[in-house]
C-alpha cells in the first residue's frame, strides 16, 4: 500500500469518503480511518503496516461474515505497476 502522507489531498479524500458513507449508512460507530497527515496526527491513528493489519483483524473478529460488508478505501498516487507502498514522513504532534 502506498499510503502517502506528503500531501493533504489524501487526507481530504479519506475524510470525504468517510463522510459520504457515514451519511448514507449511519456508520458513526462502525468506521475507522487510518490517516498519514501532519494535520491530523493528534486526532487520527496513522496508517502503518501494523495498524492496518491489527484493524482488519479486529474488524474480522466482530463482523458477521454472512451479513456485514467490509469497505476498504485506500488512496495514493497512481503507479504504472498498480502497486501500493506505505510512505510516511516523520511528524511531531
Amino acid at each position: 500500500m502506498r499510503l502517502d502522507g506528503s500531501q493533504e489531498v489524501f487526507r481530504r479524500e479519506v475524510d470525504f469518503v468517510r463522510a459520504q458513507f457515514s451519511e448514507k449508512f449511519n456508520l458513526s460507530l462502525h468506521a475507522i480511518a487510518l490517516i498519514n497527515s501532519r494535520n491530523s496526527i493528534d486526532k487520527e491513528p496513522m496508517a502503518t503496516i501494523t495498524s492496518i493489519g491489527e484493524s482488519l483483524d479486529a474488524i474480522a473478529k466482530k463482523m458477521d461474515k454472512e451479513q456485514d460488508i467490509l469497505f476498504l478505501f485506500l488512496t495514493s498516487y497512481r503507479s504504472k505497476e498498480h502497486e501500493f507502498t506505505l510512505a510516511q514522513k516523520q511528524y511531531s504532534a
